[in-house]
């Protein structure tokens, strides 16, 4: 359907009686089965026809075009709320993955009381010395089992141990 560019609904009907529309008039009575006035009125009756069948479709193009301008508008707000959607999941995943690189920090019992002595943690290079500053004579076991700790060395206290290595 070819589109409309007017709005056919404020166009008036043209004076079928005036002078303009005189050489129309003749030939219609020229064969004598109607006069002048049968004329306008066949004339006027055409044209309003015509008119309305042309206001009619006006308004049908005017629909569509309202629901082709509705559907671009939903559209673009399923388009808008999509695209917020996935900056959301964008900015929730940068978050977890924030939340993932934090250190953990064990949660606060405040019913526990807290010791009122440190027990000595020696270093490791602490453990190596006394271990090889043992004397022969010492009781020290040549190999454990993989998940064993061997006795590498006496304080009077405190004992050291070492956890041996997987074969």
């Amino acid at each position: 359907m070819r589109r409309i560019d007017q709005d056919p609904t404020n166009v008036p009907c043209p004076n079928f009686a005036g002078a303009a529309y005189t050489a129309i008039r003749q030939i219609m009575s020229n064969n004598g089965q109607i006069n002048n006035e049968q004329a306008v009125e066949q004339l006027t009756t055409a044209w309003n026809q015509t008119h309305m069948q042309e206001v009619k479709a006006w308004n049908q193009q005017v629909q569509a075009d309202l629901e082709a301008q509705q559907e671009q508008i939903r559209l673009a707000q399923e388009d808008e709320t999509r695209c917020q959607e996935e900056e959301e999941c964008l900015k929730e995943d940068e978050r977890k993955e924030q939340e993932k690189r934090k250190p953990k920090i064990n949660d606060f019992d405040k019913a526990r009381m807290v010791a009122d002595h440190v027990m000595p943690c020696p270093s490791h290079s602490d453990v190596l010395a006394l271990a090889q500053s043992q004397k022969p004579g010492q009781a020290r076991p040549k190999k454990a089992g993989p998940n064993h700790l061997a006795f590498v060395g006496f304080w009077p206290g405190l004992h050291f141990f070492k956890a041996q290595a997987r074969a």
